[in-house]
């Protein structure tokens, strides 16, 4: 009993960590629409928009201690117009009025050109960020 409770425990903190994931990850170029940096009293804030699967999709969330499955970062200096990658599952892109919260921006990724794209997708077949 002690073992099936410890197997239990495992695969439920497995599972809860496993979910900020996005499952059949694909990547594309998203351009910040707006971004609200945090404070002690406002949680940060990201609205961005990218290009999926001839789709021209949108999210917006906050930062995950605010209910949001993502974090926004809250001391970088990003402005409107900057790009960084964007995960989302193809599988679910754009499925209500070109609004997805089936994508998240990632920070650590910043896109300059096309070199960069390229450059982070061949490193995510290896190395997917977490």
């Amino acid at each position: 009993m002690k073992i099936f409770f410890c197997l239990l425990t495992f695969l439920s903190l497995f599972c809860s960590c496993k979910k900020y994931n996005i499952d059949n990850a694909q990547y594309a170029i998203g351009v910040v629409y707006e971004y609200q940096g945090g404070n002690q009293h406002n949680s940060a804030l990201i609205n961005y928009t990218f290009v999926a699967n001839n789709c021209n999709c949108r999210n917006q969330y906050t930062n995950k201690e605010y209910g949001s499955k993502w974090e926004v970062p809250s001391v970088y200096s990003i402005t409107k117009g900057n790009m960084f990658m964007v995960q989302y599952n193809p599988n679910n892109i754009c499925s209500t009025q070109g609004f997805d919260d089936n994508s998240r921006m990632l920070f650590d990724y910043p896109v300059k050109d096309s070199s960069d794209y390229v450059k982070y997708v061949n490193q995510f077949k290896t190395n997917p960020p977490q």
